[in-house]
């Protein structure tokens, strides 16, 4: 059986599993006691190869929410998102509170500050760009619903040279572009380009390639990381979701995925109404998985990183994915994650 859009059922999983890489090997691949070690590389290889995670997400919502004859429900979306915002913001401020024997110096006003900044933990920030790109959804379905084909490839083409090519030749040719249009920037562009990859079809030639570049620009975000990093610790610029090799590997991604996991699936289906809780719940488990809670380090078993982070990954998966299945049987938790 195919379905127009099944295929959003697996890109969500894969997307789960590739943020919560990057989540597992961050404070790795900052360590500079393990620099160029072995364990250093497994976890600056997992990080690079899942950088298009956040990407995808937002492709998937653009490809649903900008459809022509999709009614949009402005409130009922801003809503869905500022009960999690809000809920896990409280609930990561006291558990990092905690969890870091910080828990005494609790401060109501610290506690909105961070809300408001949505700095409570490092993947909130997530949520309060989605509430921007809400905000501004009704005037981007206006231009989508007028566009012509080649309007949106404009639409796209600018974006990502904005965020992908000017900061590129600003970095290694040393000339400054100074040109700055935040309409332009690089969320809007996976919103928008989400939407012409779902609706439009490439011919085989131009997907190829896009394969092929995709594939390439693992290896060029690997090394290009590796040779900045000599430069005096981590530079996010091959890392980042606006870079050019991000851009690249997230189409190849989603166009790979759309032609080969388009099949109904009732195992992606299920683990895919449970993808933003676990995105929301698996800091939660990566914390605990390194308290030692259980009396072993099981984000260090083997102490060898290229076996120990696809372990912490299942855990944290598996383990979020549970709570998520819970949350969403109680009346009033299930608004926390769906």
């Amino acid at each position: 059986m195919r379905g127009k859009n099944n295929y959003f059922e697996a890109l969500k999983v894969f997307a789960c599993v590739a943020v919560i890489a990057i989540h597992a090997t961050g404070s790795l691949v900052v360590d500079k006691n393990l620099s160029f070690t072995t364990n250093w590389w497994g976890a600056i290889v997992y990080n690079s190869i899942g950088r298009w995670a956040v990407p995808i997400f937002i492709m998937i919502s653009g490809a649903l929410l900008l459809e022509k004859e999709r009614k949009l429900n402005l409130k009922k979306r801003l809503i869905r998102i500022i009960i999690p915002m809000v809920f896990w913001g409280i609930f990561y401020y006291l558990f990092n509170l905690y969890s870091m024997g910080y828990i005494h110096t609790f401060s109501i006003y610290d506690m909105v500050s961070e809300l408001l900044l949505g700095t409570t933990s490092y993947h909130m920030w997530y949520l309060y760009m989605l509430f921007g790109l809400y905000l501004s959804l009704p005037i981007i379905k206006i231009f989508i619903n007028s566009a012509s084909k080649n309007d949106i490839e404009y639409f796209i083409v600018i974006c990502f040279v904005i965020s992908g090519i000017l900061p590129l030749i600003t970095k290694f040719l040393g000339v400054d572009v100074n040109l700055k249009v935040t309409i332009f920037g690089w969320e809007v562009g996976y919103f928008v380009l989400g939407y012409y990859l779902n609706n439009y079809c490439l011919n085989k030639v131009l997907e190829n390639i896009i394969y092929l570049i995709g594939f390439l620009s693992i290896f060029v975000t690997i090394f290009g990381t590796t040779e900045l990093y000599k430069s005096g610790g981590l530079d996010q610029f091959f890392l980042s979701s606006g870079s050019i090799t991000c851009i690249l590997m997230s189409m190849a991604v989603f166009i790979l995925s759309k032609n080969f996991f388009n099949k109904k699936d009732d195992i992606f289906e299920m683990i895919s109404n449970n993808t933003f809780g676990i995105y929301l719940i698996h800091p939660f488990f990566l914390t605990i998985i390194k308290m030692n809670v259980f009396g072993v380090d099981l984000s260090n078993i083997t102490g060898n990183t290229i076996i120990d982070i696809p372990i912490v990954i299942f855990l944290a998966f598996m383990g979020s994915c549970l709570i998520s299945i819970i949350f969403r049987k109680i009346k009033y938790l299930k608004r926390v994650v769906s």
